[in-house]
């Protein structure tokens, strides 16, 4: 979602209006979460969706961790042409149907999201028929594309945080926080703009290996990754050499270059997720051992009778799904950012 025009900062306890382009506006939906990177704050601030006039363009929102006691956006507001990126879809606590929990992490964890999408029902007809020739290409079958990215966005760039809805004050919303959120070894680098610099893929290699695998984890780790930074690791030849010998193994239902190293193996996976959330040149290395998917309602179909009320000729179902992704011993993972530069002349630094 982009914005259309400057935005000044709002006062403490208010929401905070947008005026999008209308290129992007269909994305706005209420309910729905969004991050941008506040360059005056130096750090990541959300905004929770609680108002949309399509007359206007304007969104009006609620802030998520900003300044101050985070519910103001930073002294320069929100300028022209910043790209809100839809990180999920939040609901109220009665909606998170959870099962009982026997074992930690118990009640600080058991928050999560619902995500939603709505596909004809040509498309629920083959799944049932475990018809796999699918072309996402189809507007039908992007829905159900767009649903997993969904997912997948929140599970990684998530934050976890309760908000009061203005609309509703009596209704407390739930935000689902991500692994990004809870991880917390973080490490930076200067991208190279030409690969005569001999590119960065060895360093950053290295610092991965030494940051996750130096730690108390299991000796597996996978490495979600936005494509421009695996294009800064390919300027190197060896790291190319190294790429080209690893063998493709199927984790996690998504194909994956597994490289030995001398600590342990890592599974390398391109995540689209990252790039619909234009987190340009980012990477996260997660302990497999140490993550786990929590599925609270496992996905349903229920079908959306279109047809009979005169909006559609063709009947649709929504597809509905309640999850939470439940981390442990965040140290044992990593998350890599690009900047523009670091002190004293670095190309590398981790925190």
């Amino acid at each position: 979602i982009q914005v259309d025009g400057n935005v000044a900062q709002n006062l403490a306890g208010t929401a905070i209006n947008i005026v999008v382009t209308a290129a992007t506006l269909k994305e706005a939906l209420v309910h729905r979460v969004l991050q941008y990177v506040d360059d005056d704050l130096g750090k990541i601030v959300g905004l929770y969706i609680v108002g949309k006039d399509k007359t206007t363009r304007t969104i009006s929102c609620v802030v998520i961790g900003g300044a101050g006691a985070g519910d103001q956006v930073g002294a320069n507001g929100i300028l022209d042409g910043t790209v809100l990126s839809v990180i999920g879809t939040a609901k109220y606590e009665t909606d998170a149907q959870t099962e009982p929990y026997a074992k930690l992490p118990e009640i600080d964890y058991n928050n999560c999201q619902i995500q939603m999408a709505q596909v004809e029902q040509s498309v629920y007809s083959q799944m049932q028929a475990q018809e796999i020739k699918y072309d996402l290409l189809d507007f039908k079958d992007n829905a159900l594309y767009n649903f997993r990215l969904d997912c997948e966005r929140t599970a990684l760039l998530g934050i976890r945080d309760e908000v009061t809805d203005p609309t509703n004050t009596d209704r407390i919303v739930y935000l689902a926080g991500g692994y990004e959120y809870f991880t917390k070894t973080k490490a930076y680098y200067v991208p190279d703009e030409t690969e005569a610099n001999g590119g960065l893929g060895l360093e950053l290699w290295n610092l991965i290996g030494k940051e996750v695998f130096t730690t108390n984890g299991s000796p597996e780790r996978v490495m979600f990754y936005e494509p421009t930074f695996m294009v800064q690791m390919l300027k190197r030849i060896e790291m190319q050499k190294m790429m080209d010998a690893a063998q493709t193994e199927i984790f996690w239902v998504v194909k994956c270059k597994k490289v030995e190293t001398g600590f342990g193996a890592v599974y390398l996976a391109m995540s689209h997720a990252l790039t619909k959330a234009n987190r340009i040149g980012e990477a996260a290395v997660i302990d497999i051992k140490k993550c786990r998917l929590r599925y609270f309602q496992k996905m349903q179909w229920k079908e959306i009778k279109l047809e009979d009320s005169g909006q559609s000729k063709a009947n649709a179902w929504r597809l509905e799904e309640r999850s939470c992704c439940e981390f442990f011993n965040v140290k044992t993972g990593l998350w890599v950012y690009p900047v523009a530069a670091l002190p004293d002349g670095k190309r590398i630094v981790n925190l």
